[in-house]
């Protein structure tokens, strides 16, 4: 008596892949025509890019603020100059990367374990961010 083969996981719909593919090429897009922007027009010249709320009111940096002017600067291969703009920017970056590639990897039906994929990892970016937010205003 042989027991039956495993049935077979089953297949995401095409329109569904097709529905990922396109968000995936959409998300890309925007990303190189904001990092185009970014790289052509410096936050710290050009009056095109949002200004920090918080700052405005309060005068107190955000944890995001000086990201425009860093990541500028960073395209441009000034990493010194980023790291003094905001160094948050080289905390969350290889996070990010990290979440993007566990996606991508998602992605093709591969096992990979993301940043974000339990809740300790989320409290933890949250509050590694917020740290830096109160530490940044009190030096």
């Amino acid at each position: 008596m042989t027991t039956p083969a495993p049935a077979p996981p089953p297949e995401i719909p095409r329109c569904a892949r097709d529905a990922r593919k396109v968000a995936a090429c959409v998300t890309a897009a925007v990303l190189l025509a904001v990092l185009a922007a970014l790289f052509f027009f410096d936050p710290a010249r050009h009056s095109i890019y949002p200004q920090c709320t918080l700052k405005r009111m309060t005068g107190l940096d955000c944890p995001g603020c000086g990201g425009l002017r860093a990541t500028h600067q960073l395209l441009h291969g000034n990493v010194r100059a980023a790291f003094a703009l905001n160094p948050l920017l080289f905390m969350v970056g290889p996070v990010v990367l990290w979440w993007l590639v566990a996606e991508a990897a998602r992605g093709r039906g591969r096992r990979f374990i993301g940043p974000f994929d339990h809740r300790a990892g989320v409290a933890a970016f949250i509050a590694a961010v917020a740290v830096f937010g109160v530490l940044r205003n009190l030096w």
